[in-house]
């Protein structure tokens, strides 16, 4: 492992791990709209971005100290690199998995510093109204009801990049220039509710 003895065991207790910034701004316009008592609408507006910055520099440092150690392994028992030998029943080497777990995504992040987040949906919107029949009835069952729906808006979103390498070669790295898209979505709701007063009208419901 290349390092002494006595800091085995801390090496297998502590996790290696650290935090980065997040920075994020947007903008935000919200309107509400009570044309009575019984109506209500709102509607909103929302642009934003997150970015990252400070990304673990220190976890770039480690894998930078560790790969020549890594790499240069070799098991007695095979005479071969342990950096690319398969054991057990582990379905990928130590070096597979590595790129699979650590680099690829650190390498993707790192890539994206300074930049804005392309899985975060930049705009969005919704549009949404509550009506009480009681504007409209004195009905003692009916005018406790009130009705509503909303309409929703999100822009789309990545949900993963595209390979730095082009099929049938082995896929190692993500292009950050190919964001796979998902598209904008819209959704519609809608609600009925109904008021009402228990243990002798001394706790309100709905």
């Amino acid at each position: 492992m290349g390092v002494a003895p006595r800091v085995i065991p801390d090496a297998n207790t502590i996790t290696t791990s650290e935090t980065d910034d997040i920075v994020g701004k947007g903008h935000e316009f919200e309107i509400h709209f009570n044309s009575s008592r019984h109506w209500t609408v709102m509607a909103s507006v929302t642009e934003k971005q997150t970015i990252n910055t400070r990304l673990a520099r220190n976890v770039t440092q480690y894998i930078n100290e560790r790969m020549p150690v890594w790499t240069t392994i070799v098991d007695p028992r095979t005479n071969t690199l342990w950096w690319n030998t398969l054991y057990g029943s582990a379905p990928e080497t130590p070096f597979v998995a590595f790129r699979r777990l650590v680099a690829n995504p650190l390498q993707t992040a790192r890539a994206t510093e300074g930049l804005s987040r392309p899985q975060l949906r930049r705009y969005s919107g919704v549009v949404s109204t509550n009506f009480r029949l009681a504007g409209i009835t004195e009905h003692n069952v009916i005018k406790r009801f009130n009705v509503g729906g909303a309409v929703r808006y999100e822009s789309k979103g990545a949900i993963g990049y595209y390979g730095g390498q082009q099929l049938p070669a082995i896929i190692t790295d993500f292009n950050i220039n190919r964001p796979i898209w998902d598209k904008e979505h819209f959704y519609v709701d809608g609600f009925v509710g109904y008021r009402t007063r228990w243990w002798k009208d001394q706790i309100g419901a709905n």
